[in-house]
Formats: structure tokens, C-alpha cells, sequence
């Protein structure tokens, strides 16, 4: 059996910090380096900011 470091890294913060990953890591890291767009969950109301993918035509 294979396990992935980060699956259980973060499932290690999430036990003891008592957070969810995704509130834990909005909260400790982006919040502080102004990261307001960054994150886990996308609103509905924010699809438009979006940016569209590129794809070279070879």
C-alpha cells in the first residue's frame, strides 16, 4: 500500500490545527501574503474571473 505524504500532511493539519485544510491554509497562508482569489472552492459568482485555458494549434 502506497501512501501519498501530501494526502496525510494534510490530513495532519487538519487534526491538529482542529480546521479544515482548505480554512487552514486560506487563514495561515494566503490571507497573509494577499492571496484573496486563492483557494479550494470557486463561487459561482466568480466563474467570469476566470481565465480561459490556451491551446497552441500546431
Amino acid at each position: 500500500m502506497k501512501i501519498e505524504l501530501p494526502i496525510v500532511l494534510g490530513y495532519l493539519i487538519e487534526v491538529v490545527s482542529g480546521k479544515s485544510l482548505a480554512q487552514f491554509l486560506q487563514e495561515r497562508i494566503f490571507a497573509h501574503l494577499g492571496m484573496d482569489d486563492t483557494g479550494f472552492f470557486i463561487d459561482k459568482n466568480r466563474f467570469n474571473s476566470l481565465m480561459v485555458a490556451y491551446t497552441p494549434k500546431y
